[in-house]
């Protein structure tokens, strides 16, 4: 794997495991306490975290095709 696909690969689990954080606050329930304000912004946040995601995709799999073990379990966990 070329460097450019290293650092393409870490900045995809990066953004996988921010978007799972977001994931497991929204299915504990925790968020019906939180104001409102507050809520649709962390929705927001999910939003372009997933296009983030997307394009991070579309680009290491332009210059790598395989897909390192860790991100395959962090994504996973996005399953």
């Amino acid at each position: 794997m070329t460097d450019s696909a290293t650092d393409l690969t870490h900045k995809e689990i990066l953004v996988a495991r921010r978007l799972a954080r977001l994931f497991r606050v929204e299915a504990s329930g925790r968020l019906t306490r939180w104001p409102t304000a507050i809520v649709q912004r962390l929705i927001d946040r999910r939003a372009r975290l997933i296009g983030e995601l997307t394009e991070l995709e579309e680009r290491r799999r332009s210059v790598a095709t395989s897909v390192p073990e860790e991100l395959d379990l962090t994504v996973a966990v996005l399953a």
